[in-house]
């Protein structure tokens, strides 16, 4: 019975170690960049594996990352350009390039409410087209007055990408998935 017992932890911690370095991490949220749909001292479980096996992060989806200008911090943040499109801030708002040339205003209004104000900033200023490399995305904060995001200190490299945003752990009062991306 002994050893049956620590075979049983054995391998335990074998799948949970496994699990927690090539499927799933917790991450906590520092700060207020994501009020109100993130809050400080929040966790949140990261899928680790969509991005490298299933698909591309998609529009609307909140990621994990490493910060570009210092790897060894992590941040969170809402994907809002793909690579290659063009993006611009204009009238405290979103706007994406279509193939024919038009702009179009993102709509948001499922993470933000109507009074948020996007303003341009040091990488990305108002009313100045900004190109997504290849392989990169635009991030924002959900709380745009105080984000420090791609507005500030440009993309983030797919390869910075940590995972997705898919489940809150802590606290309990909001124990569950996190709700589905936005439509556009």
């Amino acid at each position: 019975m002994g050893l049956d017992a620590l075979e049983v932890i054995v391998i335990s911690l074998t799948i949970f170690v496994i699990s927690y370095i090539f499927v799933f991490q917790n991450h906590q949220v520092i700060g207020d960049s994501m009020f109100p749909n993130f809050l400080d001292k929040e966790y949140v479980l990261t899928d680790k594996l969509t991005y490298m096996f299933i698909r591309p992060p998609v529009r609307g989806e909140v990621v994990i990352f490493k910060y570009p200008k210092a790897p060894e911090y992590e941040y969170i943040k809402r994907i809002i350009g793909l690579p290659g499109e063009t993006l611009k801030v204009k009238d405290s708002k979103m706007w994406l390039q279509k193939t024919d040339g038009d702009w179009q205003q993102l709509d948001e209004s499922s993470y933000l409410k109507e009074s948020v104000i996007t303003f341009g900033r040091a990488a990305i200023k108002d009313d100045t087209p900004f190109k997504v490399p290849v392989e990169s995305y635009l991030v924002l904060g959900d709380n745009r007055e105080v984000s420090s995001d791609s507005r500030e200190w440009g993309i983030v490299p797919k390869n910075l990408l940590i995972g997705r945003a898919m489940f809150r752990l802590w606290p309990p009062s909001k124990l569950g998935l996190i709700i589905k991306n936005p439509a556009y």
